[in-house]
């Protein structure tokens, strides 16, 4: 389903389709619309999931970089 609006109109789109998903729809003219829209849709679970990864990534990295640098860990005691 491809969104019936504005063709210069560029704010997304949130749509949800049964047994697939939510989804998020963006659509952009091509040269000034005279070439018609491109509309890019995009997974959310998809984007939670790379969000998430790269969030746990931070965070583990942080841990390790405070782990090494606590005068403790390196000291044996």
């Amino acid at each position: 389903m491809i969104r019936e609006s504005d063709p210069f109109a560029t704010e997304p789109v949130e749509r949800s389709l049964s047994g697939m998903g939510d989804f998020v729809e963006v659509g952009s003219p091509i040269l000034a619309g005279v070439a018609g829209t491109v509309h890019v849709g995009m997974d959310l679970d998809v984007v939670r999931l790379k969000i998430q990864r790269a969030t746990g990534q931070q965070i583990y990295l942080i841990c390790i970089i405070l782990i090494r640098r606590h005068p403790r860990a390196r000291s044996g005691s």
